[in-house]
């Protein structure tokens, strides 16, 4: 059986209107093989793990689950109710996150999981503040809101539930969306009794997206729709990100519209429209390639500097730089016909590089090797993650980031001070040698390079 890639569906928080924390999790997924078609009416097996502080934190809950797939693919479970591996689901304190749900998957039933992906829990904390709602008791101050938002339970409690349901029908849906703009307005919360706030600064307050993934409140229970969560900063094609999807804080431009994109192993990534390109604006992840085959993690220095087929790695072997360095990867995986990067997007060339670098400075040099641009790095560089002094404004909202270098040698340098990345194009002078693209800690410049295949560099995906 091939290879399949589990994409984030959706998380719903179901609890009894009580005052206390939920119990359980409804967590749903598609299923789909290598050729993205749906994989139907079969049983997958999925171990769940609960980690808490960061997405390589201690596992403080894990349990498994073997869902059969529904006619369109999807599979649902309730985290909280499977088979228990360790921890205590009910003693979790939600209150001392961030927590991360960790999924491992097999797709032939069993427990062999050769997935694995790890998403952000950002909903958690509002449903403890939501189980006061209904009663007939002051609710507690409730957490800043998506956009400076500030949003309470009213002190009867009641329209603290349903304060997400503007036209008062019951059900929260598309209807809430007045103003047509693709945003859900919503009840201001924050007055004595809950009333109906106005819906010009409702739009404003809480700024709930329709195609981002971004917390809203249905029938009782709060839902997650696929994307870049408001509650994380602005997702969804919003302002004001600065958190990394992986959770790294400061990242990003917070003046910028961010958009997002998934890649074949269901990472999710934040992209970045500069002049007329896409590109992520987050350093790929993927440990597979389009097709579902697994890109070799090699580890063993000498047996990387052989290599003529591709291979990634994490930073000095070690996983942790994965958050928000993303992994390194030779060049001969960058020109795998199986595609590093997902559908709809590919390595840049090295004409796209300089499509890039020569938006953000009209005078730089496109031939040149070596100083291409004195500015336009500056412009490109995240202003946290690198080594002081960093010389960068973010201007461009491309957020590049520090993954440091692995040589052909195998040897890894320069954490925090190189930010190196493949293009897709060989050097014409000879095939072992393919072309990069630099930023140094230390100054704005942008530079070109021509590099030995072997070495490992991160990667940029740039859209179709």
């Amino acid at each position: 059986m091939k290879i399949f890639s589990f994409l984030f569906a959706s998380m719903l928080l179901a609890f009894c209107l009580q005052a206390q924390a939920p119990q359980k999790f409804s967590y749903q997924t598609v299923v789909r093989n290598a050729s993205n078609q749906l994989l139907v009416g079969q049983t997958v097996g999925i171990k769940i793990s609960i980690l808490q502080g960061s997405a390589n934190g201690s596992a403080v809950y894990a349990e498994t689950h073997a869902p059969q797939t529904n006619s369109n693919g999807l599979a649902t479970l309730e985290i909280g109710g499977g088979t228990l591996l360790s921890g205590n689901f009910a003693n979790i304190n939600w209150a001392n996150g961030p927590f991360f749900v960790k999924t491992e998957t097999d797709p032939n039933g069993g427990n062999n999981y050769t997935i694995t992906n790890t998403s952000q829990l950002l909903s958690v904390p509002y449903a403890l503040y939501a189980v006061t709602a209904g009663n007939n008791t002051p609710g507690p101050q409730g957490p800043a809101g998506q956009n400076g938002a500030n949003v309470q339970n009213g002190t009867n409690g009641q329209n603290g539930l349903n304060c997400w349901d503007l036209d008062g029908d019951g059900v929260n849906d598309a209807s809430e969306d007045v103003n047509n703009d693709g945003i859900w307005n919503v009840i201001d919360c924050r007055g004595t009794q809950g009333p109906a706030g106005n819906p010009a600064t409702d739009d404003q307050s809480l700024s709930v997206s329709l195609n981002g993934d971004t917390l809203y409140l249905q029938n009782g229970g709060f839902v997650i729709i696929p994307g870049l969560s408001a509650a994380n900063n602005g997702g969804g094609g919003q302002t004001g990100i600065t958190q990394h999807t992986c959770g790294a804080t400061n990242v990003h431009n917070p003046a910028k519209t961010y958009g997002s994109m998934t890649d074949q192993q269901g990472n999710v990534y934040k992209t970045i429209v500069i002049g007329t390109q896409e590109w992520m604006a987050e350093n790929l992840k993927t440990t597979i390639y389009r097709n579902g085959n697994a890109i070799a993690n090699v580890t063993d220095n000498a047996q990387w500097q052989n290599l003529t087929t591709g291979a990634s790695c994490y930073y000095n072997n070690d996983s942790q730089y994965n958050c928000p360095y993303g992994k390194l990867y030779n060049w001969y995986a960058v020109a795998d016909p199986r595609n590093l990067c997902p559908t709809g997007w590919h390595v840049p060339t090295d004409a796209e590089w300089n499509t890039l670098i020569g938006y953000l400075d009209p005078s730089y040099d496109p031939g040149e090797f070596g100083i291409q641009s004195p500015i336009a790095g500056g412009k490109m560089k995240s202003t946290t993650g690198w080594n002081a002094p960093n010389t960068a404004s973010n201007e461009s909202g491309f957020s590049g980031l520090p993954g440091g270098v692995r040589g052909s040698n195998g040897n890894v340098c320069c954490v925090g001070e190189n930010g190196r990345f493949w293009s897709s194009t060989e050097w014409s002078a000879t095939n072992t040698y393919a072309l990069s693209r630099n930023l140094y800690f230390s100054n704005g410049q942008a530079e070109r390079y021509v590099d030995n295949k072997p070495a490992g560099f991160s990667v940029r995906c740039v859209k179709e």
